[in-house]
């Protein structure tokens, strides 16, 4: 990957994706019932990235939300230690703590795809780099690569999401979304038929 400066002199080169369609997002049930509401948008709530870190979220960072193109990459994105304990010793996977799921419509201007190759090179970086486990870094306080490149992305100004391969299921995508750059008609919705959860951003 290259430095913050040179990225700050690259992103404002790189073509962007226009995109529509709808993903997934699961979310702790001590999230969805904590009282009083920890915001008014809870499927929606973009605080709990900024809060813990993320993959493309620093620790104090912007406001994102993760979506996948999918529900079961949702739920391994999600549940990583699962995840990856299903895969290698199935009889070992802990219980999931209850939780629920939504399908979030969503229209995006402004994509960095970083499944894009061009993209890649560009960046001085590949699939390896961008999958690799990043929590370990950030709990002993090393700089986490795909963390400087999402607060490179962000402060850019000029993107409103990044796609991304997902680590946990290879072949599948997900999406992290900035929050304080959905300008209408950018926005995520909660696809709810029944008009029970109205939440929509911005």
């Amino acid at each position: 990957m290259h430095t913050p400066a040179d990225l700050a002199q690259i992103l404002p080169t790189l073509s962007h994706l226009s995109m529509q369609g709808h993903a997934y997002r699961v979310i702790d049930y001590k999230y969805l019932a904590a009282n009083p509401p920890l915001h008014p948008n809870r499927y929606l709530y973009g605080l709990g990235a900024p809060a813990s870190g993320a993959r493309f979220t620093p620790r104090g960072g912007p406001q994102t939300i993760y979506m996948a193109d999918d529900l079961a990459t949702a739920f391994d994105e999600a549940n990583p230690v699962q995840a990856i304990l299903r895969l290698t010793h199935p009889g070992l996977a802990s219980p999931t703590p209850p939780g629920g799921y939504a399908s979030i419509l969503y229209e995006l201007e402004t994509v960095l795809d970083l499944t894009d190759s061009v993209v890649q090179h560009a960046l001085g970086t590949d699939t390896v780099e961008l999958t690799k486990p990043w929590r370990q870094a950030q709990k002993r306080g090393r700089p986490c690569v795909t963390q400087i490149l999402g607060r490179a992305i962000f402060d850019n100004g000029a993107f409103q999401a990044i796609r991304f391969e997902s680590a946990r299921v290879p072949g599948t995508y997900c999406l992290c979304v900035f929050i304080d750059r959905l300008i209408a008609p950018a926005h995520l919705e909660v696809y709810d038929p029944n008009n029970n959860i109205k939440e929509r951003l911005p």
